[in-house]
């Protein structure tokens, strides 16, 4: 047990007179009092204070002019993934036509997620417009969009195992020549 102490206490020992060392040499100060000069004594940093300022208005601006790219970059892609939505939406409307065993469970969960996803979309615009670029709400919106695109692949398929695709085509084509 004598060991431990006396081993603990020179360790401690170490390590203080390290530490004194490590700050006398960190301390800016003058030792040598005898080569001490008025000009020692005088500020220098203050004349760089122009250029300093400049190259920190330039890293403003450009950190703005990023900002600005991101959030427009965000919106874009927003108002992509809204569009997806909203087309694969009225894919599904068509579909809904030529499966009628469709519940009306399955149909409350389809608009339940076009609630959400218009919701999330809003705020997610919000967001985006006040500088906060929603990235996990634009990631939630994603899986949205895929998870409706899933809906609709899985309808198509039946519609083309039952009917064939060019009935729906020909449906879609029905209904966008109308005005």
């Amino acid at each position: 047990m004598g060991e431990l102490i006396f081993y603990a206490l020179i360790s401690l020992t170490l390590l203080l007179l390290s530490l004194r060392f490590f700050f006398q040499k960190a301390k800016p100060g003058l030792t040598d009092s005898a080569s001490v000069t008025i000009a020692e004594f005088l500020p220098v940093h203050h004349r760089e204070f122009e250029e300093v300022e400049h190259r920190l208005g330039e890293y403003d601006a450009l950190l703005q002019s990023i900002d600005s790219e991101r959030r427009e970059l965000a919106l874009g892609y927003l108002g992509a993934l809204r569009d997806d939505f909203i087309r694969v939406e009225q894919l599904l409307n068509h579909a809904a036509k030529f499966l009628p065993d469709l519940t009306l469970q399955g149909e409350g969960e389809r608009l339940w997620l076009g609630i959400r996803f218009g919701l999330a979309y809003r705020v997610a615009r919000i967001r985006t417009r006040l500088g906060f670029v929603p990235s996990v709400q634009i990631a939630a919106l994603t899986q949205q969009v895929r998870l409706l695109a899933q809906v609709a692949d899985e309808a198509l398929n039946l519609i083309a195992h039952e009917y064939g695709l060019p009935v729906l085509q020909s449906d879609l084509n029905t209904t966008a020549a109308k005005p």
